[in-house]
């Protein structure tokens, strides 16, 4: 029989410990309260029981379903809030309306991009393991992440660029023009220091997606001698709006100066939206793809256009022989 104890010197919480059917227990439980302990402990009783005598499976919980995750390789970056909610869950108790409120409770003002990323998606990465490992109790079940609505890129124009660069301070422009010319972001760009500039490549050790980018150092660039000027991407932003006030210009903040200037570059220039994807370091071709697909599709229109601008006179001799 399982009976409940204390271990001042080990923790505060009742324990567990016993053995029962041949099994041998011993774990928190978690609380200080007595009563919601002797709870915990005859419905451990039960599960050995069903287990043991009935046959059945105890079903996994989510925390173990992540320690398992976690041991296959999974990432943890954004679990710990979330197994600190659902802890000794049931998996199979899951459901759409639990993982909607603990991304509400975590993240009440974040957008549906933010919220399918560190919250949802990660979940889901739980319970699809859970279910190809063929944990007790996992089952396929269809988890919806947030709907997103992604507003149609501006990247700054060329000529905006050009005409922005002189009334920018040396730091700064030397920031942007690296930003614009290799599609780092702006937080990425400010911890790039003169050692990480070597061997005509710029060596950017902390990126966004968590590994490491070596990109090209753009022609005839150097590292400032003073500096960036900032240490902040706000910093940099209140330095931008002044700029472009000077400027006479309409307002482009450091990533449509910088990345999606970039990646207009790139496509313009007759590049592969699969090449963008791993220039700009982006894990899933999707990403760019939704991103910047208008941008190829302008191009592309362009490129049809030129096809028959090659022999005007010849596709309109061509039609008109058709028709008669």
């Amino acid at each position: 029989m399982l009976k409940l104890k204390k271990y001042p010197k080990i923790s505060r919480y009742w324990y567990i410990r016993g053995t029962i059917k041949g099994q041998y227990i011993y774990e928190s439980t978690g609380t200080l309260d007595r009563a919601k302990a002797e709870e915990l402990r005859l419905k451990r009783e039960r599960e050995v029981y069903d287990q043991v005598v009935l046959g059945r499976e105890r079903p996994t919980t989510f925390a173990e379903a992540v320690a398992g995750y976690v041991r296959a390789g999974g990432e943890a970056r954004f679990l710990m809030p979330i197994l600190d909610h659902f802890q000794d869950t049931p998996i199979q108790a899951i459901r759409q309306a639990d993982i909607d409120d603990i991304a509400s409770k975590l993240y009440p003002n974040a957008k549906a991009s933010t919220i399918n990323r560190q919250c949802i998606s990660p979940i889901i990465s739980v319970l699809n393991y859970a279910r190809d490992a063929e944990m007790p109790g996992a089952n396929l079940r269809k988890i919806k992440r947030r709907p997103e609505t992604r507003p149609v890129v501006t990247p700054a124009s060329d000529d905006h660029i050009d005409r922005l660069l002189p009334h920018l301070a040396e730091g700064l422009r030397a920031l942007i023009l690296m930003m614009t010319y290799t599609g780092l972001r702006t937080g990425e760009a400010l911890r790039v220091r003169p050692e990480d500039v070597r061997d005509g490549y710029i060596h950017a050790g902390y990126t966004k997606n968590g590994e490491p980018r070596m990109v090209p150092a753009p022609e005839g660039w150097e590292y400032p001698a003073g500096g960036w000027g900032y240490t902040t991407t706000q910093g940099v932003g209140a330095a931008l709006r002044r700029a472009h006030e000077a400027a006479g210009l309409p307002y482009r903040d450091g990533h449509e100066l910088g990345r999606h200037g970039f990646a207009a570059r790139w496509l313009r220039s007759g590049g592969s939206m699969k090449g963008l994807q791993l220039a700009g370091g982006w894990k899933k071709f999707q990403i760019p793809a939704e991103i910047y697909g208008h941008l190829e599709i302008t191009d592309v229109h362009d490129r049809m256009r030129q096809l028959s601008r090659k022999n005007p006179q010849e596709i309109r001799k061509t039609q008109n022989e058709g028709e008669s």
